[in-house]
């Protein structure tokens, strides 16, 4: 479904049987997202139905940020596909790797390479060499 190299690094994540790589977003755009999640953090005095609605708010704003940061390499991903990729289990690590990239061992530029990464992840120890010597 989407191309096998993308245009930016990025932190992979799972997408049914595909991969999609979620890149850093460039910093004019972190700053924005960063002020717009950041007047939604709850406060200490503040009502239920309040935080709920920044809940909700704050929900659209990464979700909106996660999007932009698709269509750095899949700039032809639609909404409902993003809205059906953005999980409760990956809203946050997507946003973080939108808003401030992840660690080189962590980024991929291909959906091989990214599979690698996800498999490193999963299978910790089956990273080193198996050795078939009797």
């Amino acid at each position: 479904m989407f191309t096998e190299n993308v245009k930016f690094r990025g932190a992979p994540f799972e997408y049914g049987d595909d991969v999609l790589i979620v890149p850093p977003l460039p910093l004019g755009l972190c700053r924005e997202y960063q002020r717009k999640s950041l007047d939604l953090v709850p406060k200490e005095n503040e009502t239920v139905e309040e935080s709920l609605a920044k809940a909700d708010s704050r929900i659209a704003v990464m979700k909106e940020a996660i999007t932009k940061a698709l269509r750095r390499n899949y700039p032809e991903i639609s909404n409902d596909t993003v809205e059906d990729f953005v999980t409760q289990e990956n809203v946050n690590p997507a946003f973080t790797a939108a808003m401030f990239g992840t660690v080189p061992t962590n980024t991929a530029k291909s959906v091989t390479e990214a599979k690698t990464v996800l498999e490193k992840k999963r299978n910790p120890a089956s990273t080193g060499n198996i050795s078939t010597a009797e």
